[in-house]
C-alpha cells in the first residue's frame, strides 16, 4: 500500500465537505532549500479543493515553516490584499505559523490565504508530500498541468 495515495480517511472529509464522491486528484512534494526567501502569501485557487500537507521527519524550529491566515478561505479573492508590506491587511488577520513533526498532516482549503518561510539553516533541505482532494472529475489545470512529469507516476 503507498501511503501518500487516496487515504481513506481525507477522501472521507472530502465528500463530506463538498457533498459528493471525491477523489485524489494530485500528489507532490514541497521543497524549501537553505537560505531559501520567504514565499509570499496566495491562494492555491477557488476550486472547491482540499489540500494536505504532511510533514515526512522531524525538523528544526528554523527550517520553513509554513503560515496561514486564519479564516482567509472565507473571504473573496478581490477583497483581500495579499502584500506584505507591515502595517497592511495581513497584519491584521490573525496568522499562524503552523510547525510539523515527523507524519502530522496541515489540512487546507484552496482558497485560504499561506505563505512559506525562509529555510534559515546552514545545510537542511525540507520537504513536504501534499496531496489534493476534491469532487470526481475537478482538477486544477493552473497550477498543476497535467503534461507535468510527476516524480510518483
Amino acid at each position: 500500500r503507498r501511503p501518500w495515495r487516496n487515504r481513506p480517511d481525507l477522501l472521507r472529509l472530502a465528500q463530506r465537505l463538498f457533498g459528493r464522491a471525491s477523489e485524489q486528484s494530485i500528489l507532490g512534494a514541497i521543497w524549501n532549500f537553505p537560505g531559501s526567501v520567504e514565499l509570499g502569501w496566495h491562494r492555491d485557487g477557488e476550486s472547491q479543493l482540499l489540500v494536505a500537507v504532511t510533514a515526512p521527519e522531524d525538523y528544526p524550529d528554523d527550517i520553513g515553516w509554513m503560515r496561514v491566515w486564519h479564516n482567509s478561505h472565507l473571504r473573496s479573492a478581490g477583497g483581500l490584499s495579499l502584500s506584505n508590506r507591515t502595517g497592511d491587511q495581513s497584519q491584521a488577520m490573525r496568522q499562524e505559523v503552523v510547525p510539523l513533526k515527523k507524519g502530522e498532516t496541515l489540512l487546507f482549503l484552496y482558497s485560504c490565504v499561506h505563505a512559506g518561510q525562509p529555510n534559515l539553516t546552514a545545510d537542511r533541505d525540507r520537504c513536504f508530500f501534499y496531496t489534493v482532494y476534491g469532487p470526481r472529475g475537478l482538477r486544477d489545470t493552473l497550477n498543476h498541468r497535467p503534461t507535468y512529469p510527476s516524480l510518483f507516476e
